[in-house]
């Protein structure tokens, strides 16, 4: 296992120096000697090194564990790990002309589509669980149970199906390929610095999910809705990431956050809606067991319904709520050339925000 640095990694919440101080929209050259400069790169690049070394340890971990178990939480790891995985890498080639990164991104995103549906399954399981437990009639118990031997059915096939594309050279490769990214990255002298690169992605990843959110309000379909849920999800791990170099912003993860929660529910009740729909897709259960067929078609109902409150929830969520005026502030002072004094203690101690339901 190749590492970066010679100290132990600490933990993320340690990581933290003096450089957490700089203002976003500051030049390094306001603050820093031509040496002083030099020597924050150093650190920076150090830091994106123990950041790189322990995701690939985690992602090494995580997916022997999803090779050799059926644990719903390791497959849930997995895809959180390549996602934090590949916004490093995206920082690492922004502004460059590499081509290496490109690859390696396409990669973790064939890891997390090989146990996508394996997920969708668990997500659901969990809602079966949930409704056999409250056990409100004999008919709901039947009709949940129908509903899990069909989803466990599927699961199955669904873990043989990702075990087998997890297996290709390609991916079994990745943890070297990520090892092999930072130094080929710092090797670029005429790139920009790294703290210009978090920057850098950072702007692009808020632009992407503006898009994706104008898209979602034009035409509210689940493609859209799921494109959303998909960039909101990227925008947050690179705000996290840009955490660890000067870019503190705990008021606008915790928004995101929040709003990543609502995108998932209602991406857990189309899946619940669609499983019911495969599970009733076949003649003889219509035929034999009609009672039961017709109360699952009642909860599809009930959730599409709940869906669409959600779906006008979110929207309106995105658009007016003042984490969502904070987030737009916060990327905003990004781009100033001149910010105000005290900009800084604005932006990383901007209004404390509870959670939006």
């Amino acid at each position: 296992m190749t590492t970066f640095n010679s100290h132990p990694s600490p933990d993320s919440e340690a990581e933290t120096g003096s450089d957490r101080s700089e203002s976003p929209s500051t030049p390094p050259s306001a603050s820093f000697s031509h040496g002083e400069q030099s020597h924050q790169e150093d650190l920076d690049w150090e830091r994106a090194g123990r950041l790189l070394t322990r995701q690939i340890q985690k992602f090494q971990h995580l997916l022997a564990r999803v090779l050799s178990g059926e644990e719903g939480e390791a497959v849930h790891d997995l895809r959180v790990c390549t996602r934090r995985l590949q916004q490093i890498v995206i920082v690492l080639a922004a502004g460059t002309h590499s081509t290496r990164g490109r690859g390696l991104q396409r990669e973790l995103r064939q890891v997390r589509r090989a146990v996508g549906k394996w997920r969708n399954c668990d997500v659901v399981l969990q809602w079966v669980e949930r409704q056999e437990m409250a056990g409100r009639s004999r008919d709901r118990r039947a009709a949940c149970q129908l509903l899990r031997t069909a989803l466990e059915r599927r699961r199955r096939r669904q873990i043989r199906r990702a075990r087998r594309k997890l297996l290709k050279p390609g991916l079994l490769t990745i943890s070297d390929s990520a090892a092999r990214i930072l130094p080929a990255a710092r090797a670029q002298r005429a790139a920009p610095t790294l703290r210009q690169r978090v920057r850098m992605a950072l702007n692009q990843a808020y632009e992407r999910w503006q898009a994706a959110l104008a898209n979602a309000v034009a035409q509210p379909s689940d493609k859209h809705f799921h494109a959303l849920r998909i960039k909101t999800k990227g925008l947050r791990y690179h705000i996290e990431l840009a955490g660890e170099f000067g870019l503190p912003a705990k008021a606008e993860i915790a928004w995101l956050r929040s709003f990543q929660d609502g995108l998932g529910r209602w991406h857990d009740r189309r899946e619940l809606g669609l499983s019911i729909a495969r599970t009733l897709a076949k003649p003889r259960l219509l035929l034999t067991q009609p009672r039961l067929a017709v109360g699952l078609l009642r909860e599809v109902e009930r959730n599409q319904r709940r869906r669409q409150e959600e779906t006008a929830r979110l929207l309106d969520q995105a658009q007016h709520s003042q984490g969502a005026a904070e987030l737009r502030r916060w990327v905003g002072a990004l781009s100033e050339p001149a910010p105000l004094s005290g900009q800084l203690e604005d932006l990383s101690q901007g209004a404390k925000l509870a959670p939006t339901a």
